[in-house]
């Protein structure tokens, strides 16, 4: 045998299979060469406080451009490779001396001195609506885009919407209805509520108590984020004054559902002080929350994952009978962010002290709470850009998952006084086999053709069917519809992109689901 031909060809096998079954948990070197993008704006501190990928895989980050002259919203650009998008911001005037023009938008709301954005979503129609705050003493804030980040000025009058609760107040997460509506949900002076606002960005009337509600809390220590059932109930996550979790619950009215815990609120004890708390919908329908839990005074914290019933009380088949896991990973946890994939494994990021650093990181658990042996170091990847304590750290502040599956994690960087926009893609694994949310395993959701290429068509079991809900891989909701009499429906994906999609299915008769790739 030819010896060069020899070796060779063995140097191409292993770099095949290298590209093939690259390590869940790893760096995505294809992601701007190193697996990491880094954004400086000298003079500012940026951050990426959301991530939103969108159908070609593209990526904005949302968050905040802060310095000595105030800040103002920021939002940055990427193609799916971490490359900048100049489609994107070409109108911003603001621009950067590094970047330049494209690719970056800057928001300035009229009599505010700072905006803050923490929250995006995508309208079918590729408009994009932020969600933060405005003023130092903050008002909720809400932004529509056009596609290219110009300002939609039909959207409240001027494109810009704001509520003033009365207090400091931030809007934390949105939520997108079928019907164009939009959930909002964040602190409200010392409590934590929901608006739902028109697609036009008035408020709607119809929603709670003209068009608001709140958890009725005596005293807030953190929280407001929002997770939406198949049904469209609401889960709102947050920590009280006196430092325990609870999880409130409203209807799709934006009533208080007091069939939950104990008059709408589940609580779990905390012996410390709390400060992050985050929720999502795991693949069964059930709440699962993600928070710090800090002992000795606040010195130490570890990372606690805790899912409840629908009634509110803990899930016994989670961790190790009470619902709760609670996970030490390093000498301080700090968890910013949340995402559950379809196949049920539950994502956490945020900023982990270990080994002397502190660093951006993902951890990854089973679908019982138990990490995920075969992603990265027995569930736990780090980013490396945390290096020490004081002078070269990270944290992870957002994360997002790409249609074909790969991690998106943003966050900041700071190297000797310098603050970096941090964007890092890792490999990851979703189990494509596993039945998403299935609680009734008798009935089978049939879906053809399967695969497709635009439309395909649902035969509707036996039962009460009210809603139809269809989920990208990411989990993010792509379309909906209500089901009234039909015994079968016909959807179409023509305007989507070729990736694997989950179709769910929910009613009086309970929650099935079926998978279809569209080509």
């Amino acid at each position: 045998m030819n010896v060069r031909y020899f070796i060779f060809s063995f140097s191409l096998l292993i770099l095949l299979h290298d590209l093939s079954f690259a390590q869940p948990g790893t760096l995505d070197n294809s992601f701007d060469s190193d697996g990491i993008q880094l954004y400086i704006d000298p003079g500012y501190t940026t951050t990426a406080n959301a991530i939103l990928v969108l159908p070609d895989s593209s990526i904005l980050t949302v968050g905040e451009r802060y310095g000595g002259f105030g800040g103002q919203l920021l939002m940055l650009g990427y193609q799916a490779d971490g490359s900048v998008n100049t489609n994107f911001g070409r109108n911003n005037t603001l621009g950067n001396p590094v970047w330049g023009y494209p690719g970056i938008v800057h928001t300035d709301v009229p009599g505010s001195n700072r905006e803050y954005g923490y929250a995006a979503i995508r309208q079918p129609d590729g408009k994009i609506i932020v969600g933060g705050a405005a003023n130092t003493i903050a008002d909720w804030l809400l932004v529509r885009y056009h596609p290219n980040g110009d300002i939609d000025s039909t959207f409240g009058g001027t494109g810009i919407v704001q509520k003033d609760w009365g207090g400091f107040d931030q809007l934390l997460s949105l939520y997108l209805q079928s019907d164009g509506k939009i959930v909002a949900t964040g602190t409200t002076n010392q409590d934590l509520g929901a608006c739902r606002f028109e697609s036009d960005g008035t408020l709607d009337t119809g929603f709670g108590t003209n068009g608001e509600t709140t958890l009725g809390l005596s005293g807030w220590g953190g929280g407001g984020n929002m997770a939406v059932d198949a049904s469209g109930q609401m889960y709102i996550c947050g920590i009280t004054g006196n430092g325990n979790y609870i999880l409130g619950r409203l209807n799709a009215n934006g009533t208080k559902d007091t069939g939950f815990g104990n008059n709408g609120i589940a609580t779990i004890t905390s012996n410390d002080f709390p400060t992050q708390i985050y929720v999502g919908i795991s693949s069964g329908g059930l709440p699962v929350i993600a928070a710090d839990e800090p002992s000795n005074f606040g010195t130490n914290s570890g990372l606690l994952l805790a899912r409840f019933l629908t009634n509110g009380s803990p899930d016994p088949a989670f961790g190790g009978g009470d619902g709760k896991v609670s996970s030490a990973l390093g000498s301080f946890v700090s968890p910013r962010s949340m995402c559950i994939q379809p196949d049920g494994k539950i994502l956490v990021t945020g900023q982990l002290t270990i080994n002397g650093a502190r660093d951006m990181f993902v951890a990854k658990y089973n679908t019982d709470g138990s990490p995920d042996a075969g992603f990265g170091s027995n569930g736990l990847a780090l980013s490396g850009l945390g290096v020490d304590l004081a002078s070269t750290y990270a944290n992870g502040q957002s994360l997002a998952l790409q249609p074909d599956g790969k991690i998106i994690l943003g966050g900041i960087y700071t190297s000797t006084g310098l603050n970096h926009l941090a964007l890092a893609r890792f490999h990851n694994d979703v189990d494509a086999s596993t039945s998403i949310g299935d609680l009734l395993p008798g009935i089978k959701l049939g879906l053809y053709p399967n695969p497709t290429h635009d439309r395909f068509f649902v035969p509707v079991p036996e039962g009460k069917w009210n809603w139809l809900t269809v989920r990208d891989i990411a989990g993010r909701q792509v379309y909906a519809q209500t089901i009234n009499a039909e015994k079968q429906l016909e959807i179409d994906l023509s305007e989507l992109p070729a990736s694997l999609y989950i179709i769910e299915l929910s009613g009086g008769s309970g929650f099935i689901s079926g998978k279809i790739r569209k080509q």
